[in-house]
């Protein structure tokens, strides 16, 4: 990995005759899900922005080049880009170790007042780059540039002198086009941020403009996760939020001033990270998220007024350790119709819920795992439980909970197992487990498992079929008198 001024460097040979550069206004892109990847300050420098191939030869540089987009896509990282162009021509040889070069006249005094987005150069051999700064520069028909250190090996007229460019993927979406398993072709997208480009002389104070960050509090059984979408942690009141590969896809408004849905997107390689975990449609139920938004220059934002609260109604999983969260604002519950009823035989409630009032804990059971498979989970309270209540089934369709992770009794042996409809992932034997009774939401379960008809809330009596339809069904075949 090729460092320069603690930024890293992107060390892949262009493919073109000339990149499209030129100036751009301040603007910022949309971004495949993970956030505006452009600065968001007016500037008084100019903004460049660059677009060329990459022509990858063997796996190996296959492989680091993806590595390199990983490390940079979503996090809001800066890095170093060789414009590839001959755009300082050298005049004469220097050996190494040379403090000083000599380029032709071209205004470099202009691009010097601009600042510092223009004190850094490359100097590019066959075999080699290298990165250097410019700490000042004499002369007219002839400029000479001083560099910040001494040229690490000699240098002649066939070397390229480029500007080195401090810049941002403009894009996040970046294809990889397969010639065949050792060759492949990539297309860069990247825009220049002057206003943080550090001086020649070190790495200095990067300067973070006004660029916001989307804070994301996730709160589950109580744990609460904080991330950011940004490339480092960051403490903003006094809260520590970790660097995430996250973002949503805009916050929407309607006409009544009312948060409209919002999709998430994560992109994690952690098969414990706790957006895979809510891939289960169980541990998704009572996940809440509440979504900030601060800034750079101060990290402070009104924990009283969030831009979005809601929670997980769906997850997907794609390619790539791609995660999808879609969410639904509680900011509409008072938009609802309620109450909001079936006309059938089971009760419209969820176990437990406010209209049920049955209380979780006085029906759950708690013990310690004795064997655990992807099947099921072993507790000899659950034997002592079953027993107890005379009931083989009293935990079918309950919830199974170890840790932070949620499953479904699917049935049982009538004893200590409990079968699951999915494996835990992170649970080992010894971890306390516990378990709810199961309701099938029938009366004759409401009244004599939970002793709770009075909140019950469907038609048991509801007919199997309809017999208004009764008429018009077709006749026995010869099932009249005879003459």
């Amino acid at each position: 990995m090729l460092r320069y001024l603690n930024i890293e460097v992107l060390d892949a040979r262009a493919s073109f005759d000339r990149p499209l550069s030129g100036e751009l206004p301040d603007f910022s892109y949309q971004a495949e899900g993970f956030g505006p990847s452009t600065p968001w300050k007016i500037t008084s420098g100019v903004k460049r922005r660059l677009s060329f191939p990459l022509i990858l030869d063997g796996r190996t540089a296959i492989k680091d080049l993806r590595q390199f987009v990983s490390r940079m896509r979503g996090q809001q990282r800066a890095f170093w880009v060789p414009a590839y162009i001959a755009e300082y021509e050298l005049i004469g040889t220097y050996a190494a170790g040379a403090a000083t070069v000599d380029i032709k006249a071209m205004g470099f005094g202009a691009k010097w007042d601009f600042g510092n987005q223009f004190r850094h150069i490359c100097v590019l051999s066959v075999s080699k780059l290298e990165a250097y700064g410019v700490t000042g520069y004499s002369g007219t028909t002839t400029e000479t540039l001083a560099l910040s250190r001494p040229l690490d090996t000699g240098i002649d007229s066939r070397t390229i002198i480029c500007p080195l460019l401090l810049m941002r993927l403009a894009s996040e979406r970046i294809d990889f086009s397969y010639a065949s398993d050792e060759v492949a072709l990539v297309q860069f997208d990247m825009l220049e941020i002057p206003s943080e480009a550090p001086g020649a002389s070190g790495p200095g104070v990067v300067n973070e403009g006004t660029r916001p960050i989307m804070l994301y509090e996730f709160t589950k059984n109580g744990v609460v996760s904080r991330f950011a979408n940004y490339g480092v942690d960051v403490t903003a009141n006094s809260l520590v939020w970790t660097a995430e590969n996250i973002s949503d896809n805009g916050i929407a408004l309607a006409l009544e001033v009312i948060s409209e849905g919002v999709e998430l997107t994560i992109r994690t390689a952690d098969n414990a990270h706790l957006a895979v975990q809510w891939m289960d449609r169980l541990n998704m139920q009572n996940a809440q998220v509440q979504i900030y938004e601060t800034d750079a220059d101060d990290l402070t934002f009104d924990a009283l007024k969030p831009l979005y609260v809601g929670q997980i109604e769906r997850v997907q999983y794609e390619p790539e350790g791609l995660v999808i969260l879609e969410l639904s604002s509680i900011f509409r519950t008072a938009e609802r119709s309620v109450p909001q009823m079936q006309f059938q035989r089971t009760c419209n409630n969820r176990t437990f819920d406010g209209n049920c009032g049955l209380v979780a804990a006085t029906f759950t059971t708690t013990g310690i795992s004795t064997a655990l498979t992807d099947a099921y989970v072993e507790a000899a309270a659950f034997g002592v439980k079953t027993a107890a209540e005379a009931d083989p089934d009293w935990f079918a369709l309950g919830k199974v909970t170890i840790g932070n992770e949620v499953r479904l009794c699917t049935g049982t042996d009538g004893a200590n197992r409990l079968y699951l409809n999915a494996p835990f992932r992170q649970a080992i034997v010894g971890d306390f487990v516990s378990a709810t009774a199961g309701d099938n939401k029938r009366v004759g379960t409401c009244l004599q498992k939970f002793n709770n008809l009075a909140n019950f809330n469907g038609f048991p009596y509801l007919p199997s079929r309809n017999p208004q339809f009764k008429s018009l069904e077709t006749p026995k075949a010869a099932g009249g008198k005879k003459a």
